[in-house]
């Protein structure tokens, strides 16, 4: 059986080999001819997946990278150096740390096999997967698919489904399930291309009630990093509505009620991005949460609406017109992970002296290097004691997951008794010491504890959260999650045999060990705080502003 800090050590190792280097001016080489193209798969743990990124540069030189993340958040992205392509047969070189991949392509490129040879002279088996990436597809090889593809497709998503995963008929009935299957194969009997059988699949993997089983849009990436990005169209209540401030001409406060987007009506847009988002139990609350962090790509990928996009709205009683490129600002001002460089920490913490509170931020349960994160949890809960802090926020909005032995050190910090993480009929080898009890940490936390939560807690962030409200006493303000204190993951990634659409496929379910009492599809918050529908990087934060009252003695 492996321990938490073997695990870790895994982990650990992995960032050590492929990690490191900052090179942009890599001696890139190209031979015979060039590859474009992203292959991803898991590499020596689930939870870490690899992908081999391959370009063609406008000089005609062949350049790539490989991008490690944990548990969906970015860790790593090293560019490569030594790259050889001759005919379906590929060796690089990740510099700095003297570490050499040798492999080929197989089924047309669509997979991408070959071994790691680390330093310590060890070799590691790697498998990945093509993606549909912009990027890197060629126009004029547009993928069309006869009813007979599509029904293949479903036919082996169907085997894949019923094969592996944990609860396939938990939320819907198998009978609604094949229901919705049926309905792709009655299409009308013409050639369909690749992106509108996303548009009909989505929902019917949607429809299943699991985050983690994802048909992966062609084209279309979800950066997991606009945990707090900036809408400018945003949804609630059934409505869309538009942010003024980006209305010309305009100088109302008042956000404009939004009923045609390129000829399309709100409410048949709202639909239809509800019904193709996962999500656990089907949760509304982190379906909304999704599409206003990413309007712009739902609204590409289900349903076909591009930039730019032709407005009609209604505001102070008028109807108007406008035309906008985008429909979401991406965070600018993120001090905790930037993804764009793939080293960054993915939480902060803080120390307010004057008032004596402590913030701590968790925007992932990952981190580019496992010893360090519990080195600086440990600093950081010293200083409390030292500095005897008796007040703490933990701020985990907008975190998706990550892996939950990050969860678990961290809960050892904040709860002050023994504690078991995950019940003991789990399977899963690698996490079985998540469901021994955990001791506390020396320098536990025993003050009073606030945690920021929203719908964009699921996952790993969602069973977090649940342990800790289970074992200490602890107050919840801002929204309900959109997870409770179970869910599946252990996923594989899989391609479909004509479409190529990439799907993930969760094969175990974890639960938390919480009361029965808490053991919801959703966690609710013990103050509700609504945040306002459009903020900026200067809007105040209404969440952490309650806390602080709350930390305070203002009550709930």
């Amino acid at each position: 059986m492996k321990s938490v800090r073997n695990t870790l050590a895994i982990i650990l190792l992995v960032l050590l080999v492929l990690g490191g280097c900052r090179n942009n001016n890599s001696n890139i080489e190209t031979r015979s001819q060039t590859v474009s193209g992203a292959w991803s798969g898991s590499f020596l743990d689930p939870n870490l997946e690899l992908t081999i990124d391959l370009k063609v540069s406008e000089s005609n030189s062949q350049i790539g990278s490989v991008r490690l993340k944990e548990s969906g958040i970015l860790i790593q992205n090293d560019p490569l150096s030594d790259l050889n392509i001759q005919h379906n047969d590929i060796t690089f070189t990740i510099p700095d740390k003297s570490t050499t991949f040798q492999g080929h392509f197989e089924k047309e490129l669509s997979e991408l096999v070959g071994i790691f040879r680390f330093p310590d002279g060890t070799e590691h088996p790697y498998t990945g997967l093509i993606s549909l990436d912009p990027d890197h597809r060629d126009p004029s090889s547009k993928i069309i698919l006869s009813q007979t593809h599509i029904q293949e497709d479903i036919t082996y998503l169907d085997s894949l489904l019923r094969k592996h995963h944990p609860a396939l008929f938990q939320y819907q009935t198998e009978k609604e399930y094949l229901s919705s299957l049926e309905r792709l194969t009655q299409a009308p009997d013409t050639d369909t291309d690749v992106e509108l059988f996303y548009r009909l699949l989505a929902p019917v993997v949607a429809g299943i009630g699991c985050s983690h089983t994802i048909i992966e849009p062609p084209g279309v990436n979800y950066d997991q990093s606009d945990y707090m990005s900036e809408p400018i169209l945003a949804c609630e209540a059934g409505h869309l509505y538009l942010n003024s401030q980006y209305l010309s001409n305009s100088t109302s406060d008042i956000p404009a009620q939004v009923t045609m987007i390129n000829g399309y009506s709100s409410k048949e847009l709202i639909n239809i991005l509800y019904e193709g988002i996962p999500a656990d139990a089907s949760n509304a609350g982190y379906k909304y949460w999704f599409i206003n962090n990413h309007m712009d790509q739902l609204l590409m990928s289900l349903a076909d609406v591009n930039s730019p996009y032709q407005i009609e709205s209604i505001i102070d009683g008028k109807k108007r017109i406008d035309t906008l490129s985008v429909l979401t600002i991406s965070p600018q001002n993120n001090k905790t992970v930037d993804p764009s460089k793939g080293n960054q920490l993915p939480y902060q913490l803080e120390v307010d002296e004057k008032l004596k509170f402590a913030r701590l931020t968790i925007r992932g349960f990952a981190a580019p290097d496992p010893l360090r994160y519990i080195n600086d949890l440990h600093e950081f809960f010293q200083i409390l004691k030292d500095r005897k802090i008796e007040k703490m926020v933990v701020d985990v909005r907008g975190n998706p997951g990550g892996h939950p032995l990050f969860a678990a050190e961290l809960l050892k910090f904040l709860i002050p008794d023994s504690f078991n993480y995950f019940d003991s009929t789990l399977e899963n080898m690698e996490l079985q010491p998540l469901t021994v009890p955990h001791i506390p940490s020396d320098v536990v936390f025993k003050g009073k504890v606030a945690v920021l939560i929203d719908p964009g807690c699921t996952s790993t962030t969602a069973q977090f959260i649940s342990i800790l409200k289970a074992n200490r006493e602890t107050t919840l303000i801002g929204q309900p999650t959109g997870a409770g204190y179970q869910c599946n993951d252990y996923a594989f990634r899989s391609v479909l045999p004509n479409s190529k659409l990439v799907v993930h496929i969760p094969r175990q379910q974890f639960r938390t060990v919480v009361p029965d009492t808490s053991k919801t599809t959703i966690i609710e918050p013990d103050m509700i705080v609504k945040p306002a529908l459009f903020t900026n990087s200067d809007s105040p934060d209404l969440m952490l502003q309650a806390a602080y009252g709350f930390l305070s003695g203002d009550g709930l």
